[in-house]
């Protein structure tokens, strides 16, 4: 059987003495904090050094994605 919630946080408690910031009557989690957006990304590009650069074709990339039009796909397909 799986360890349930209550025995993980009597090992923790039982490791750390109880003396842990978690463990205490007063303990507010942190407030989450939102990653950056990649659309508020700006990157200076004074130079030209990303000019004229082709598009990622990688299916791996997880960064910002351009939904492109079905009739523009087969246009540039041309």
């Amino acid at each position: 059987m799986p360890a349930n919630k209550q025995w993980m946080l009597d090992v923790v408690a039982t490791l750390t003495h109880g003396n842990h910031a978690f463990f205490s009557k007063n303990f507010v989690p942190p407030p989450k904090v939102k990653p950056q957006s990649l659309n508020s990304v700006v990157i200076n590009n004074a130079d030209g050094f990303f000019s004229g650069l082709p598009e990622s074709k990688s299916k791996k990339s997880k960064g910002y994605r351009v939904m492109v039009d079905p009739l523009q796909r087969e246009q540039q397909k041309l």
